[in-house]
């Protein structure tokens, strides 16, 4: 048994050989110690978002939509979307709350993903600033468990 670089998961390695088709191949089972990974990824505190910041962060998400008829997005859109990001210093603890509370209401998974090309292109930019990057990380593990799991799939049982 050895230590997993995740906090309260642990790494039990099998002998070779010991797999069911006697491949040789090593077999990997790493066990959870829940209450250790809730503590250290606690969800961020549930706060309100004023109606003015709530408005435009709808109408920059809504413009993320994929179009009807299976056409993608142009990466202008995307663009667009994260430079408006970046612009806002003052709400963008908001912003990131709100992002995060709508993705878990949203099941199309390109929309999903379209919105997290957002936030990484922002938090990747060479303009981001440091105030944009650790306003996200707190929400950053929990953005990113909405786009794998699809709302009727949480097996947090859809904890919003």
């Amino acid at each position: 048994s050895s230590s997993s670089s995740v906090p309260g998961a642990q790494s039990h390695f099998a002998q070779p050989g010991s797999s069911p088709e006697g491949g040789g191949e090593m077999d990997i089972q790493i066990e959870y110690d829940l209450e250790a990974l809730l503590v250290s990824y606690q969800e961020p505190p549930v706060q309100e978002i004023s109606p003015e910041v709530q408005k435009e962060l709808s109408d920059v998400l809504d413009s993320l939509q994929p179009q009807m008829g299976g056409g993608g997005l142009s990466e202008e859109s995307v663009d667009k979307a994260t430079m408006w990001l970046e612009c806002q210093q003052s709400t963008v603890k908001e912003i990131a709350l709100g992002i995060r509370k709508t993705l878990s209401s949203i099941s199309d998974d390109r929309h999903r993903l379209n919105i997290l090309a957002m936030v990484n292109g922002a938090l990747r930019s060479s303009g981001s600033s440091a105030a944009l990057r650790q306003s996200f990380r707190p929400f950053l593990l929990w953005i990113l468990r909405s786009v794998y799991w699809k709302p009727e799939e949480d097996p947090g049982g859809g904890v919003r």
